[in-house]
């Protein structure tokens, strides 16, 4: 065990004497061979320890747990914007997964569908180009030609 290990263990359990028989010996076996955790030991005992050592169990006075009960339940809850604007709204969208998971898809869908687009159209210049490439493609082609002539279906 290093120094920080066993001054934790010496303020939470060991001066409380709620350690196992097998931590405590090694807490033990540290405090013997390490001058700096002797001196915080016996810092933390004299200082933390001694002063309430006669003090005995101590009660509260009679109805302080009721009093306390009761203002609890007299406080009015307040919640957090995260609470009020953010999950509250999310609550009711994950009552309903199906129309929750339809929505996230179409969105997810429409997402992607726009940056391939702007992908493929960087700027207006570029789309114009494209609609008026393809305009004149479509002008240009033979009006009565093609598998839709006239009486072929």
């Amino acid at each position: 065990m290093n120094c920080k290990q066993v001054e934790q263990i010496l303020l939470t359990d060991y001066l409380d004497g709620e350690l196992s028989g097998a931590t405590r010996a090694d807490i033990q076996g540290h405090l013997r061979a390490c001058a700096h955790c002797r001196m915080f030991e016996q810092r933390v005992r004299v200082g933390a320890v001694l002063p309430f050592k006669g003090l005995g169990d101590l009660q509260p006075p009679e109805g302080l747990w009721q009093d306390i009960a009761h203002s609890i339940q007299a406080e009015p809850i307040r919640l957090s914007w995260v609470e009020q604007y953010l999950w509250g709204p999310l609550r009711l969208v994950l009552a309903h997964p199906r129309p929750a998971f339809a929505a996230v898809t179409f969105i997810v869908l429409v997402s992607v569908t726009l940056a391939v687009m702007r992908a493929t159209y960087v700027s207006r210049a570029n789309m114009r180009t494209y609609v008026a490439e393809q305009m004149f493609f479509l002008s240009n082609l033979p009006i009565n030609s093609g598998p839709f002539e006239e009486g072929v279906y």
